[in-house]
This record gives C-alpha cells, structure tokens and sequence, in this order.
C-alpha cells in the first residue's frame, strides 16, 4: 500500500496543490513579495540554499514542515549520521567515513 495516503501532511500538500497549486506564479509572487528570496532562502557559511524560486508560498513551506516531521526526518538524520543501518532494500549501512568527510574542515 502507498504509505502517502495514510500520511495526513501528504494528502494536505496534495489538496493545498489542487486548490492553489496551479495559480502560483513566480513573477507574480516575486512582484508581491519583494523579500521572497531572504524568506524562502538559507545560508550555513558559503552554502546558500535558495529555494525562493520554487513554486512554493507560505502554506506550502508550513505543509512541508508538518510532512518532514510526519515522516521523522529528524530522526531518520539521526540515524544515518550515527551509522544505524537505515536503507533497508538495499541492507546498507550509512557508510561513516564519508559522512564524517562532510564535516571536515578543510
């Protein structure tokens, strides 16, 4: 069975989609919202991640949010960077010395 279904953020994002999906419209929501960029942008150190050029406004980041939490994002990070074996259709282990080289200073 398709797990979205029974996830309740999923089937919001779904109906967020059909009722506001298809009007949004970058020029517009730029033209409405001259600070889009720093509301939908983040900077850790020299990486920025700019995610204001998506097809997204408020409602859709919150119904994100509430997905990534729904799904345990948090925890299934946890997991992957303390090694635990996660992926199991392939019986894989997070391979650590490439997740420790994230992390490296340089």
């Amino acid at each position: 069975m398709d797990e979205r279904k029974e996830n309740k953020a999923w089937e919001a994002l779904r109906v967020h989609y059909k009722s506001q999906g298809k009007q949004l419209n970058m020029p517009t929501m730029f033209g409405k919202d001259p600070s889009r960029f720093e509301k939908f942008s983040v900077q850790f150190e020299d990486i920025l991640l700019d995610y204001s050029k998506n097809l997204i406004n408020d409602d859709t980041l919150k119904l994100l949010f509430q997905l990534a939490e729904e799904a345990d994002v948090k925890g299934w990070t946890e997991k992957m960077f303390t090694g635990e074996k996660i992926n199991s259709t392939e019986g894989n282990f997070p391979d650590a010395k490439f997740v420790d080289s994230l992390f490296e200073v340089k």
